[in-house]
C-alpha cells in the first residue's frame, strides 16, 4: 500500500476564494508521492499549512517515518518545496529529516523515538514550530523569521 500526500480541492468556503497561481487538481491527485528511501519509508503525511517563500514557492513541512539500521521504527520531520504553477511536481526535498528524535522527551514517551510538526507560527520577528514529542508532550523550536 502506498502513502502519499494529496492535492485535494476545498469547495467548502466560498467566502475565500483559491489562490490564482495554484491550479485545482482532480481528486485523488498526488502531490508528495512518499519515494523508497531511508526518511519516509514507512510514513509521510502532512504537517501545519504550507508557506510561501519569498521567491513564491511552496514550502511544505511534512512528517515521516522509517526504520533505522536495527529495524526500529524513527519518526522525523522533512521539507519540500513545490512550484505553484505545477502543484503535483517537487523542485526538491530534504534529503535527512531536520528534526529527529534527539532528547528524552522525544526519545521516550507515549510511543518511543517520535517528533511530528504540527504548527508553525510568524510571532515578533520569529517563527515558532511546535511539535509533538513521543506522543506524550509538545515542543516549540523558535528561528528567525
Amino acid at each position: 500500500m502506498g502513502v502519499e500526500v494529496r492535492l485535494q480541492p476545498r469547495r467548502d468556503r466560498p467566502q475565500r476564494p483559491d489562490p490564482p497561481a495554484l491550479p485545482r487538481a482532480g481528486a485523488g491527485r498526488s502531490l508528495l508521492d512518499r519515494p523508497r528511501h531511508l526518511v519516509t519509508e514507512e510514513l509521510l503525511e502532512p504537517g501545519p499549512p504550507p508557506l510561501i517563500t519569498d521567491n513564491g514557492h511552496i514550502l511544505l513541512i511534512h512528517n515521516a517515518a522509517a526504520k533505522d539500521a536495527d529495524g526500529k521504527l524513527i519518526y522525523r520531520a522533512g521539507q519540500a518545496l513545490i512550484d505553484p504553477a505545477k502543484p503535483t511536481e517537487e523542485l526538491a526535498r530534504l534529503t535527512t529529516p531536520f528534526l529527529v528524535p534527539e532528547t528524552p522527551e522525544e526519545t521516550e514517551g507515549q510511543v518511543n523515538n517520535v517528533v511530528f510538526v504540527e504548527g508553525l507560527v510568524a510571532w515578533r520577528g520569529e517563527w515558532l514550530l511546535y511539535y509533538g514529542q513521543g506522543d506524550a508532550g509538545v515542543g516549540v523550536l523558535h528561528g528567525r523569521a
